[in-house]
């Protein structure tokens, strides 16, 4: 006949064995997502600086065109045409700045989220290992109790 402690024993390190397997499976995942996460993130920085160095040349390309405009309609660089080439210069850095501190808005937050996953994963982990040990202590407590029944002869 077999031992019914040993049983239980087994069936609480078989329960130990799957959450183990399932906290370090929830890790890998949350790892492999924080890494996609962070590529993203990596992508929309190198976009980002892609986008601003557009904006600035189609600026350097406008305030060309206006600094043209105005030397042929005769006016002069000065005055109100001084003003005006002014406030577009102004407004096409302005641009170029919006379009960068979006940018790095939208990496930092899947940076953050990356930093989430990662914790979740560990967090995952931890439960786990938790899990894993009440099981064992639990079958053991229960082993206990079996074979203290069986030796009182109930």
């Amino acid at each position: 006949m077999s031992d019914p402690a040993k049983m239980v024993n087994a069936a609480a390190a078989t329960q130990a064995m799957a959450a183990l397997f399932s906290g370090f499976s929830q890790r890998n995942e949350a790892d492999t997502q924080a890494s996609v996460l962070n590529q993203q993130a990596d992508t929309v920085g190198k976009q980002t600086v892609q986008a601003e160095n557009a904006q600035r040349r189609q600026a350097r390309q406008f305030l060309s065109r206006q600094a043209a405009a105005i030397g042929e309609s005769g006016t002069g660089y000065g005055g109100s045409s001084a003003k005006l080439r002014e406030q577009s210069a102004i407004e096409a850095e302005l641009e170029a700045l919006n379009i960068r501190y979006s940018g790095q808005q939208r990496a930092q937050g899947l940076r953050t989220e990356a930093g989430f996953a990662k914790d979740r994963g560990g967090a995952a982990l931890l439960g786990s290992g938790l899990a894993a040990g009440s099981a064992i202590l639990s079958g053991r407590g229960t082993a206990a109790e079996m074979r203290a029944r069986l030796a009182r002869g109930y």
